[in-house]
């Protein structure tokens, strides 16, 4: 399940969007339990990796927890 496989808010992957789709789309990380999900495209993958960033914010800062956040496909952040 979700629970048993690595926490992507934690890792400093969220970052870079290369090494993002590495892990999400191409598998990298599923020998620790992450699956891979191929069938995202590239605004899904921003959008998860924004989403993720936003949630990695809230855990820095538990102020920030529960606000609304807005993400668009192709920020490039």
């Amino acid at each position: 399940g979700i629970a048993n496989g690595p926490d992507l808010r934690r890792s400093p992957a969220i970052g870079d969007a290369g090494t993002f789709r590495q892990i999400v789309k191409e598998g990298l990380l599923e020998p620790n339990g992450m699956p891979k999900y191929p069938e995202f495209d590239e605004a899904r993958l921003d959008g998860l990796r924004q989403y993720l960033r936003a949630r990695a914010a809230d855990l820095r800062n538990p102020a920030r927890e529960g606000r609304t956040v807005r993400v668009s496909a192709g920020s490039g952040n």
